[in-house]
């Protein structure tokens, strides 16, 4: 009886962890448009520095608590974090590779919040290419 107490003890405990955690990330998920409105704003010039101050702190914070950008631009395609909006052939690539990032991506505690939306280079086909295809 005493061991069947222990296990359900621990089950509680790890529902309730995992309760927490889906919980912060709906939050942090939550951030990510302000988080983006942010990058936007400083892109465009407005708020200045002390808006360039919130975003860095919001972000520092967000990372304290296990948010981690993507790295994407420059990267070989992954289409278990990047979503592919648009592909072009690209001369001097050799595999599918990220060349534009339209929306940052996001892991959180190392689980996937959100794929980062990016245009593909593709190799340019060759003629061998187009007449095996």
């Amino acid at each position: 009886m005493q061991a069947d107490f222990e296990n359900y003890r621990k089950r509680v405990v790890r529902d309730q962890e995992s309760v927490a955690a889906r919980a912060a990330a709906a939050v942090v998920e939550g951030l990510l448009p302000v988080v983006d409105n942010f990058e936007r704003a400083i892109e465009h010039g407005e708020g200045g520095e002390g808006v360039e101050l919130v975003f860095k702190d919001l972000l520092a914070t967000l990372e304290r608590e296990g948010l981690e950008e993507i790295p994407a631009l420059g990267a070989g395609f992954d289409p278990n974090v990047h979503e592919a909006v648009d592909s072009r052939e690209q001369d001097g690539l050799e595999m599918p590779t990220v060349i534009e990032v339209f929306r940052r991506g996001y892991m959180f505690k190392g689980q996937l919040l959100r794929p980062v939306m990016v245009v593909v280079g593709r190799p340019a086909e060759t003629q061998t290419d187009a007449a095996e295809g």
